[in-house]
């Protein structure tokens, strides 16, 4: 079976994915001194920190299902695999939605 090229730079795009998220973590710890609660309170009050936690979420999401389709299943139609990453992505938006839900208070601007 041959990969298509666009996985090899969705592989890229996962290597990228995980040093900017791993680079933000540690520039945090250093710009709060090793201070853990600083630093976490830094990070889930920046919405760019949060825009980059959501990437990779979703990121490892999708490299979690192809790991998943790989061992189970080896080599799937085209189809099947586009269903795989309809059910991830629902579940990714799906996810954004009840979070912003269940704030006390509904703000459209939260995700800006």
């Amino acid at each position: 079976m041959s990969v298509p090229s666009s996985f090899m730079n969705f592989k890229t795009y996962s290597l990228l994915s995980l040093a900017g998220t791993f680079g933000i973590i540690a520039h945090a710890f250093q710009k709060q001194e090793g201070s853990f609660f600083n630093t976490v309170v830094y990070l889930s009050s920046q919405k760019v920190n949060l825009l980059v936690f959501f990437n990779f979420f979703v990121v490892t999401l999708i490299n979690l299902t192809n790991i998943l389709i790989w061992v189970f299943f080896d080599s799937i139609r085209s189809i099947e695999y586009k269903v795989i990453f309809l059910v991830d992505r629902y579940f990714a938006i799906y996810s954004i939605s009840w979070t912003n839900l269940r704030r006390k208070s509904f703000t459209s601007y939260y995700w800006l």
